[in-house]
């Protein structure tokens, strides 16, 4: 009698557990298995996912620019006074148009693809449709409108620019992409990051990765936008998540064997090293890390840390082929002028870069630049012209 009585208790206990595990929000889950990831050794399985394999050995410690890309467009940007532009921090091609955010002067400015300025969406100030302080922009596939984040605050602006609303936030949307008109990505900043799923009022319905210390590092782009699924970078994480139609799932995961930073590895560090994390990253530790994760048709094009150094490259997504040269070593051999190899966004299987135009006009006589097209394109610019954008295709040399 005692023994089924407590068969019937285990039986019954076993049930509830069941019906509230299911009935949990998903987002406690998923937050567990996210931090679960950042902290497993890179030895363990990720067979769902993309699988980048990236060890020191594919490291260049120089290399030149056509080794790894080759330029299909040149774009000067109209410059007026209604567009100066200081520098882009972000570019998102979108129905024939490049809308650019400056960050530095606080504007979202649309061109057309010959570089035409066309408009600027909202501006700085105080008043209706106006922003305080803007990181991040997106552009809703299904309605063209522009969502330009700002402080505790979005706004919407139709695509000719129009103010349509603006949604205050009880939560930091530091960076923000757009779904669909009613769903929503924001990761927060500083001590607020966090993945967070709003609807159109900024009403969370899901929330994933809360904060913890070992994401202090700096990074570009930590939500890029494809179509409708967005990709989330999370500081020092070796995973990559993305989210589609709001729900979250592991897409990629980096590969560092031997040379990745674990949460036990973070752990093990004194409370002065853990609250200078990205220091000791950048400083102390021998081990790859990855702050840029950018993905195109083809190609993933990564910024990655070791032994002090910044590597640049890209993983190829059809052949698995990965290649990275120390950033500040690849010698420009097209047009005979340095400049850091920083796209600002992806237009199909290309990337966007941007570059100075003195940099250009200096070397107007090299064998790239001298060529015909390229000196019409090129013949309207001076030192003081808005920055020209260049287009740029990943190609993998043997």
């Amino acid at each position: 009698m005692v023994y089924n009585f407590i068969v019937y208790f285990l039986l019954k206990t076993a049930h509830y557990l069941c019906i509230i595990t299911i009935n949990m929000k998903k987002y406690i889950l998923l937050a567990f298995v996210i931090l679960a990831s950042c902290s497993i050794d890179s030895s363990n399985s990720h067979s769902t996912t993309l699988k980048i394999k990236i060890r020191p050995d594919s490291f260049h410690s120089s290399g030149e620019l056509s080794d790894f890309a080759s330029i299909q467009k040149i774009i000067p940007l109209e410059t007026n006074d209604s567009c100066l532009i200081m520098e882009i921090k972000k570019a998102v091609f979108f129905d024939g148009r490049f809308f650019l955010l400056d960050e530095r002067s606080q504007k979202v400015l649309e061109f057309d693809f010959d570089g035409n300025f066309i408009t600027q969406i909202g501006a700085r100030g105080e008043g209706p449709g106006q922003y305080l302080e803007t990181h991040d922009f997106s552009i809703c596939d299904q309605t063209g409108n522009i969502y330009i984040s700002d402080y505790y605050k979005f706004h919407v602006y139709s695509y000719d620019g129009k103010h349509l609303e603006s949604v205050k936030l009880n939560y930091s949307g530091y960076n923000m992409s757009v779904i669909d008109p009613d769903t929503i990505v924001f990761w927060g900043n500083s001590r607020d990051y966090r993945l967070r799923v709003s609807n159109s009022d900024g009403n969370i319905f899901d929330e994933y990765i809360p904060y913890h210390p070992k994401q202090r590092t700096g990074i570009s782009f930590p939500l890029s936008k494809q179509s409708d699924l967005i990709d989330i970078h999370v500081p020092t994480c070796d995973t990559i998540y993305t989210v589609k139609r709001g729900n979250l799932m592991a897409s990629a995961f980096l590969d560092f064997g031997e040379y990745a930073f674990t949460m036990n590895d973070f752990n093990k560090l004194s409370d002065t090293k853990k609250g200078k994390v990205q220091s000791y990253i950048i400083n102390e530790c021998d081990c790859i890390s990855c702050y840029t994760f950018l993905k195109s048709d083809s190609a993933v094009f990564l910024h990655l840390r070791y032994s002090g150094n910044v590597y640049s490259g890209f993983y190829n997504l059809n052949t698995s082929e990965t290649r990275f040269f120390r950033h500040d070593k690849i010698a420009n051999d097209l047009f005979n002028s340095f400049f850091y190899f920083n796209p600002i966004g992806v237009i199909g299987n290309k990337y966007i870069l941007q570059i100075d135009p003195h940099y250009l006009i200096n070397n107007l006589d090299s064998d790239f630049l001298s060529k015909e097209e390229n000196r019409k394109v090129l013949s309207t610019i001076t030192e003081y012209s808005n920055p020209v954008l260049l287009i740029v295709e990943p190609i993998f040399k043997k």
